[in-house]
Formats: C-alpha cells, sequence, structure tokens
C-alpha cells in the first residue's frame, strides 16, 4: 500500500508541467556532473590536494586543524569536519575516486537542497526558475564541483534557512554549527547577521545564546589567529578568478555571478519593502548582506556563496512578475544552454582546471 500510495503521488506530482520541466532539468545537471566526473583524469582544481594533504594527517593520528602543512599553507586552522570526510578514502587509498564522487555529490547536493528548500517554501514555478539560474550561473558549478569544504556547507545553507522559516530550533543549530565546524568564519558569514537578528527577538534569545556556546571555539581560534588570515586573505591575489574581480571587475563579475545577480533588484526590493516582505524575503537578504563581510578578503567565495540565496530570491521575484518572466526567462534559458554546453567542452576537451600533484 505504501509503494502504490507513493506512485500516486509522485504521478500526481508530475502532472504539473512546472514539476516534469524541473525533474527533466535535474537529471540534465546530474547527467552533466556524472559526465564531467567520469572523463577527468584528476579531481578538479588545486584546493582539493590541500585538503587531502589534511585529510592525510587526521588519517595518520595527528591534528590536521594546527598541523605545520595547515599553518604554512593557511596562515590559520582550518575546522575539521570536511577532512574527516575525507579521511575513510586515504585509509582505503582511494582518495582520487572519493574526491571525484564529492564532484558529483556536492553540486548536485547543493542544487537539490536550494530547489526542493524553494519548493516546500514558494512554488513550481519559482522552484524551476531558481534552478535555471543555478545552472545558468559559471560560478555555481565552479564553485561547488571542486572537492572542498566549502561545498559541504553550502550543501547545508538552505537547511539552515528551511529550520529557521519553520522555527526548528534544533536543527537550524545542528546545521549552523556543522557548517562553521566545515568551512569556519567564512561558512558563519551566510549566517550571522540571521543569528544577530535572533539576539533582538526575545522568542529566539535562548537559540542565539546557544548558538554563541557551539560557536564559541570557533570565534575564539578567528579570534586569536585573526593576523594570519588577514595576511593570507587580504591581498586579493589568492586566485586568478580573484585578481580579476579587483581589477577588472566590470567583466569579471557579470560573467562569473551571471543570471544570478539579477536577484540584487530584489535584495534592495525587499530592503525598500521590509514591513510588506515575506519572511523568506527577509532570511534570504539577510543572509546576501551578511556576506559582504567576505569583500576585502575572498571575493570570489563571496560571489559563491551568494549564488544561493540571490538564485532564490531571483526565482521568487520573477515568478510573481508576469511580465519580468516573460523577458527574463528566455534570457535565462539561453544562457543555462551555453553553461551546460560549456562544462561539456571542457570535459571533452581536457579543460578543466586541474592541478596534478607533484
Amino acid at each position: 500500500m505504501i509503494e502504490v500510495s507513493v506512485i500516486v503521488s509522485f504521478g500526481y506530482w508530475l502532472g504539473n508541467n512546472w514539476n516534469k520541466l524541473y525533474l527533466f532539468l535535474s537529471l540534465f545537471y546530474l547527467f552533466a556532473l556524472i559526465t564531467a566526473s567520469t572523463v577527468m583524469r584528476i579531481p578538479v582544481g588545486a584546493d582539493v590536494h590541500f585538503h587531502l594533504d589534511v585529510a592525510s594527517i587526521w588519517a595518520s593520528g595527528q591534528n590536521g586543524m594546527f598541523s605545520e602543512q595547515v599553518m604554512t599553507v593557511n596562515q590559520f586552522p582550518y575546522p575539521p569536519l570536511f577532512h574527516w570526510l575525507l579521511v575513510p578514502s586515504v585509509w582505503l587509498h582511494i582518495e582520487f575516486l572519493w574526491a571525484k564522487m564529492l564532484q558529483i555529490i556536492l553540486p548536485f547536493g547543493i542544487y537539490l537542497t536550494t530547489t526542493l528548500f524553494m519548493m516546500r517554501h514558494t512554488n513550481s514555478k519559482a522552484t524551476v526558475v531558481t534552478a535555471m539560474i543555478l545552472m545558468s550561473t559559471i560560478g555555481f558549478t565552479d564553485g561547488t564541483i571542486q572537492c572542498r569544504p566549502q561545498g559541504l556547507a553550502m550543501l547545508l545553507l538552505p537547511l539552515t534557512f528551511h529550520y529557521l522559516l519553520t522555527r526548528q530550533n534544533k536543527g537550524f543549530l545542528v546545521a549552523n554549527t556543522c557548517i562553521a565546524y566545515i568551512h569556519g568564519i567564512a561558512g558563519l558569514a551566510n549566517t550571522w547577521m540571521l543569528l544577530l537578528r535572533n539576539y533582538f527577538n526575545k522568542k529566539m534569545f535562548k537559540t542565539f545564546l546557544t548558538a554563541m556556546l557551539l560557536l564559541l571555539p570557533i570565534i575564539a581560534t578567528t579570534a586569536i589567529y585573526f593576523s594570519g588570515a588577514v595576511t593570507k586573505w587580504g591581498g586579493h591575489m589568492d586566485t586568478y578568478q580573484e585578481y580579476l574581480l579587483f581589477t577588472q571587475p566590470q567583466n569579471m563579475i557579470p560573467y562569473y555571478a551571471g543570471t544570478s545577480l539579477i536577484g540584487w533588484a530584489f535584495v534592495i526590493y525587499t530592503l525598500t519593502k521590509w514591513d510588506r516582505s515575506t519572511e523568506l524575503e527577509k532570511v534570504l537578504t539577510l543572509s546576501v548582506l551578511g556576506l559582504t563581510v567576505m569583500i576585502p578578503f575572498w571575493a570570489d567565495r563571496f560571489l559563491q556563496y551568494a549564488i544561493i540565496g540571490l538564485s532564490c530570491l531571483a526565482g521568487l521575484g520573477i515568478s510573481r512578475n508576469r511580465r519580468l518572466f516573460y523577458i527574463l526567462v528566455p534570457l535565462i534559458a539561453v544562457m543555462l544552454v551555453a553553461v551546460q554546453a560549456n562544462i561539456f567542452w571542457v570535459t571533452f576537451t581536457d579543460n578543466w582546471w586541474l592541478y596534478p600533484p607533484p
């Protein structure tokens, strides 16, 4: 009976044309990620090799968070949760295979948690537009396909929004704390304004105090080693794309942030109509605004993290406005085709950003 009920419910769900389109987009994106990770010789990017090195330190029984490797390269202790996820692959000697599997799991997981969050709190039409924006933004796949802590933190971010909106305080505390112990203060840039808002909310004050207690080790570590973080991340030259963001912002920002930039119009709209905005719009807006503290230190990661909140705001706003929908959705669709075609092109021409280990 349960199986029949599930089939009937799924059939009813597919009766909605927007749901059919969402399913098609999701399967296509999954296929693109599987193709890329299957064809690629080694995992994408340089960061994965650093994180595998740290995981190897943990796997040998040492403290990777404060290891010489981390303090030399990062000049700042690295939270452990993501590296613990890699440790079993080190023990089994399947580091690259596991990293390539995470190149599928993380970006598609982030896509799913974001779009299912929208489906839960909005409607199928807004969900599809959000999915299209994610798939049509170069920075989304570039920022999430790499096997690194940020991807795992981004996967949990929509859950923190959901728990906050549904007032599941324990769920919010767990998800937010995990983000902090995955990506440290950078991960908390997504939620610090939401926490600060809870400080002024009498009903949520207990949640705020509990969150501060759980985050105290990360906050204390940040304060102690802050000078190292400034030295490492304050020069705007850590990556070539960050260099371009500051030297050629007029070209790099539209190219990298793509259609997610539409969300900024709805950030402004929410701020100007705050009293009439929904709680969903307020949560997403505060998260995006909180991320701006990253710009002086980690501008490229700011753009990557912000894509989630901006895409959700844009998806919701465009779906509500008939004129905007018919103007913007065809343009987003064109960008989606171009970006997805690019994934296959860089895959089969071996043009992914690949840094083999020495």
